[in-house]
């Protein structure tokens, strides 16, 4: 890959599947060329965030 990266910004991102909200407003600032690990417990959010971030679930905000 080429050129530069603007890093990666996600603020206040909330996603409901029907009445149950998955996320009430995450958010995560990376920096180019910083790397980010996400952890936490089973049911946390973190692979939600994930996919919303990719555009792979619906955001209700942010």
């Amino acid at each position: 890959m080429s050129g530069t990266m603007d890093g990666l910004a996600a603020r206040d991102v909330r996603v409901a599947f029907g009445k149950m909200m998955a996320l009430h407003g995450a958010s995560l600032e990376v920096a180019p060329g910083e790397t980010l690990v996400l952890f936490g417990p089973s049911g946390a959010g973190k692979t939600v965030l994930l996919r919303a971030i990719a555009g792979l679930d619906p955001n209700s905000t942010g």
